[in-house]
């Protein structure tokens, strides 16, 4: 009584899909692995992936460590989230209206943003550079080679567009 009650929040992190073909290449180079993340809080564990339609949430849920299409790697902590089951509930309800699964962009707006924007909300530690940084690199890159493009007239979006697609085959293998 009196004190205010914290929970603890986790990130858990799994390599893309339930094959060999990203568990492997994940252990050798950790920093540009194709992960997946969700966000544990209050025993339940919340992600963002694409949907077909225009209407549907793209937030799901699953018991944590247990994604049915990615394969369980590690698990960090993120520290304490002062909010109540009740606040994290309503701040869930927000977000499943905020991120439409019609919005996932293998790039800009995948997974890992929505695990650090849900970790920002409950006042945690933001999510490690690393877990994105495949995605945040391929879309540097892309950006350089349309920005070059723009600047020169030629057609150098044929080489970005190849970029943006080698990261979503990789990533949309099995969709976060």
């Amino acid at each position: 009584p009196g004190r205010s009650q914290a929970e603890r929040v986790f990130v858990r992190v799994y390599d893309l899909g339930n094959t060999f073909l990203t568990r492997w290449p994940n252990a050798v180079a950790k920093g540009y692995g194709a992960f997946h993340s969700g966000v544990e809080v209050y025993g339940m564990e919340w992600s963002f992936g694409m949907t077909v339609d225009n209407w549907s949430t793209g937030v799901a849920a699953n018991l944590p460590g247990h994604h049915p299409d990615h394969c369980f790697r590690e698990t960090l902590s993120m520290g304490c989230t002062t909010l109540s089951k009740g606040q994290v509930t309503e701040l869930i309800r927000e977000m499943t209206i905020e991120w439409k699964g019609r919005t996932y962009d293998v790039l800009s707006r995948n997974c890992h943003h929505f695990s650090d924007e849900f970790c920002r909300r409950l006042g945690v530690a933001p999510l490690p550079d690393w877990v994105n940084k495949l995605a945040g690199t391929t879309a540097s890159a892309a950006g350089v080679i349309e920005g070059v493009s723009q600047s020169t007239g030629k057609m150098a979006s044929d080489v970005a567009w190849l970029f943006t697609s080698a990261a979503g085959g990789i990533y949309s293998a099995a969709p976060s």
